[in-house]
């Protein structure tokens, strides 16, 4: 007999004793498979209380980049605190758009934080996006009036009233950037969100808890069968 086939037998007798001590000990992984489930039983329907939720979106510019994206819904992250039912807010790839959620154990308590806090967040991103557009067009604008300014000086035959008219529009361009209205708002899209009961999976908890009673069972009489026969084999 050759080695390999020494320890296929060897492997076949241990797989043999194994499913044996799993049907001796059947009772014994039935009662931590029931006692798995209604441990998950008493919790959902116990202890777990039904919260609620509500979700609302917000559309951002559309010549904005994805830095800036995520930059706002940073922006809003700064405001989830305990005490405030403000939950989640997350950038949708791809979009430009925030998803921003609010969950609590009281729906009158998310109505009036998102009464209060979505016209602010609103104002706020308008804000941030405001002061980012200015700044890039300050930039722009800086370039063109040192081109410009370098055209009035090589062009010294340039008469007044061409001179008044270039400076006029260079005026006009100034004023224009200073004006909020000349930039894309973000806005709340929608009515007011409405505020659901965030049902927690009850049928998916009992599931996991009969399934973790049953791994939890096996393993334990797995754990004590190699025991014994490591120690059994230790003493021979």
């Amino acid at each position: 007999m050759t080695v390999k086939q020494t320890r296929q037998e060897e492997i076949e007798i241990d797989l043999a004793d194994i499913a044996l001590e799993i049907k001796r000990n059947i009772a014994l992984i039935l009662i931590c498979t029931l006692l798995g489930l209604a441990v998950v039983a008493a919790w959902s329907f116990c202890l777990l209380k039904i919260g609620y939720i509500a979700k609302c979106v917000f559309r951002l510019p559309g010549d904005i980049n994805e830095w800036q994206v995520n930059t706002c819904a940073e922006v809003l992250r700064c405001d989830i605190r305990d005490g405030f039912t403000l939950s989640r807010v997350r950038a949708i790839r791809n979009s430009f758009v925030l998803e921003v959620s609010f969950a609590g154990d009281s729906q009158e308590q998310i109505e009036q934080d998102m009464k209060r806090y979505l016209p602010m967040a609103e104002e706020k991103l308008n804000t941030l996006l405001s002061e980012q557009k200015k700044a890039n067009l300050q930039k722009k604008f800086l370039k063109k009036l040192q081109r410009d300014l370098a055209a009035l000086v090589i062009e010294p035959n340039l008469s007044n009233e061409e001179a008044e008219r270039r400076l006029s529009y260079l005026q006009q361009q100034l004023q224009d950037l200073e004006a909020d209205k000349t930039f894309a708002r973000a806005e709340l899209l929608g009515s007011e969100p409405k505020v659901t009961e965030a049902v927690p999976d009850r049928k998916g908890n009992l599931i996991m808890g009969l399934v973790g009673g049953l791994f939890l069972g096996t393993l334990y009489v797995l754990l004590r069968y190699i025991i014994r026969r490591s120690y059994g084999a230790q003493k021979a």
